[in-house]
């Protein structure tokens, strides 16, 4: 089959909007959020984030469900992509050190962990042809991110702008069994390298990396 490039392997591509096709919504949310959102620092994410929350909501309402094949690696995106923007709000709400602060630190790691877990047992038995039992790491990971968006919620915070929904189990094992699907399509000398590429991309990022400062 032909060779893709790193770009065409995991990066969400702009593609030109049919009508209300799902996947091209899922594409251009993506990149609309990393680049106006994620990649901000903290004296001016509160300008973009309400365009950022459009977008989440967005895509949440167009594409919760519809889960295939080729947009499969732009659903975890999502989800990490959701993370991130429940972090900066607590970043921008809360000094470092506060007990708000902490609290909210030690339920995202938690969350990030859970999640990094799920989807390093999927990659590591895709990239050499193996399904994965992922009951186990998809329940906990939805779990802890339901956790970290609940503390987060109660906290009633100023610069709340959306509620960001993570999805439950079952979707989690359907993005299990579409990402093997996915993965299976590529030559067995190409797959450790299109899963290490992957796990790269949706990767949940610690704590100390999502905007600027602790």
């Amino acid at each position: 089959m032909p060779m893709r490039s790193r770009t065409e392997v995991c990066q969400p591509s702009v593609a030109r909007v049919r009508g209300r096709n799902c996947d091209d919504i899922l594409r251009v949310g993506l990149v609309l959020l990393t680049t106006r959102v994620l990649r901000l620092n903290m004296r001016t994410f509160m300008k973009q984030f309400v365009v950022g929350a459009f977008l989440i909501s967005l895509i949440q309402l167009a594409c919760a469900l519809d889960i295939t094949d080729s947009n499969v690696q732009d659903h975890l995106l999502m989800e990490k992509t959701k993370a991130q923007a429940l972090v900066l709000q607590v970043k921008t709400d809360f000094v470092p050190g506060s007990p708000q602060y902490v609290a909210a630190r030690q339920k995202y790691t938690a969350a990030e962990q859970a999640f990094n877990n799920y989807t390093k047992a999927m990659l590591s038995n895709y990239k050499v042809g193996r399904k994965a039992d992922l009951k186990e790491s998809a329940e906990l990971a939805a779990v802890r991110a339901k956790e970290f968006q609940s503390y987060v919620v109660s906290l009633n915070l100023q610069s709340k702008n959306f509620a960001a929904i993570f999805v439950a189990t079952g979707i989690l094992l359907d993005i299990g069994e579409k990402l093997f699907n996915f993965v299976q399509k590529f030559q067995e000398g190409e797959r450790s390298r299109v899963a290490d590429i992957i796990a790269l991309q949706v990767t949940w990022d610690d704590w100390n990396k999502i905007g600027s400062g602790g």
